[in-house]
């Protein structure tokens, strides 16, 4: 099952859960006291898990466009060498 969203979004909004348990665990309060801040907390991370996985997205695509260029602007550096043992090995496939 593939879900919507990903570790940071997860992580994000997990750690605003926590961050909230945590300050009433500190002014000595029940864990679950005002779950409207858990909930407010957890939005914050989860957005915020969000913009970081965005922005991880984006520094990957950008990096992969930069190398399509350059290879495509200098194909004497990437000539294409022929397979070295595709003439010694058989091909095979599994018996299942």
């Amino acid at each position: 099952m593939v879900l919507p969203f990903g570790l940071e979004e997860t992580f994000g909004a997990a750690t605003g859960f926590g961050t909230v348990l945590l300050v009433n665990l500190v002014r000595k309060r029940p864990p679950y006291t005002s779950i409207y801040k858990h909930i407010a907390a957890s939005g914050i991370g989860f957005y915020l898990g969000h913009l970081i996985s965005k922005d991880i997205e984006n520094k990957a695509k950008e990096k992969m466009v930069y190398l399509e260029d350059y290879v495509r602007l200098h194909p004497d550096d990437f000539i294409e060498t022929p397979r070295k043992w595709a003439h010694v090995l058989q091909p095979w496939a599994p018996a299942r």
